[in-house]
């Protein structure tokens, strides 16, 4: 049994590190302000639950390159969220899902949160090695590194 675990770990595991994969592709690092937000994931879903992260993510999404990598997890949480959900109804969309989960048995209520926790963890690793790799670079390139806005100094769970 725990070989299963370890392997669904790894799963997502590499399922975070695609994401911030996907955010590094467009450009040279990630910011601030995202790595600070994905820090305080499992915070966030402990505080504003799975309906309220779902809908925090998708709000801060935009055309800029901060909102396009925004989308890109709002993406990932809300089609980790759907692959949990049996049965009929649309699953795309942020109020579709949220409405979708609302309405699911508790069995998948409880899978997806469950899921997406596990996912948050990872994020939450992978971001803190990211922006202490990000610092290194900038160290080692002579700049200084960039200030966190306010709304990363509270841990991310002003919304």
């Amino acid at each position: 049994m725990a070989d299963s675990l370890d392997r669904v770990d790894l799963h997502t595991a590499r399922e975070a590190a695609g994401i911030l994969d996907a955010i590094l592709a467009s450009g040279d690092a990630i910011s601030v302000e995202l790595l600070a937000r994905l820090m305080g994931l499992p915070v966030m879903l402990r505080v504003s639950g799975l309906p309220g992260t779902l809908a925090f993510f998708a709000a801060k999404s935009g055309t800029d390159r901060l909102g396009q990598a925004y989308g890109d997890v709002s993406s990932a949480l809300q089609t980790t969220v759907a692959r949990c959900l049996t049965g009929q109804g649309p699953t795309t969309g942020t109020i579709a899902l949220v409405n979708r989960l609302a309405q699911a048995p508790i069995d998948e209520q409880a899978a997806a949160s469950a899921t997406v926790e596990s996912l948050a963890g990872w994020l939450r690793r992978l971001a803190e090695a990211t922006e202490k790799e990000q610092a290194r670079a900038r160290a080692a390139a002579g700049r200084t590194p960039e200030p966190a806005p306010a709304a990363e100094r509270d841990n991310g769970d002003a919304q």
